[in-house]
């Protein structure tokens, strides 16, 4: 599934992703969910979200999902996709 995600080049998947989030919020906050069950819920979301596109996390998911937006964007918008060779926690 990730190598779907990896050579699309709609920006679709982030409207799928958007509308997803929409109609569980609106459920959440219809029951008078608190701002912290909504905040975990997001996060779960993300994780099982990216896992699901077979990415390992999260942050490797939205960098996906942001070099489809720009590769989607490139006859408007001149890029330059630059990675650092090492991330590190502080």
């Amino acid at each position: 599934m990730a190598e779907l995600v990896k050579k699309s080049t709609k920006s679709d998947l982030a409207a799928v992703e958007r509308n997803i989030v929409k109609e569980k919020l609106k459920k959440l906050k219809a029951q008078d969910a608190s701002e912290k069950v909504i905040t975990n819920w997001m996060k779960d979301l993300g994780t099982a979200r990216a896992k699901s596109y077979g990415w390992p996390n999260t942050y490797v998911f939205t960098k996906s999902m942001g070099e489809i937006y720009l590769r989607h964007s490139k006859a408007t918008v001149p890029i330059t996709i630059i990675r650092p060779t090492v991330v590190i926690s502080t």
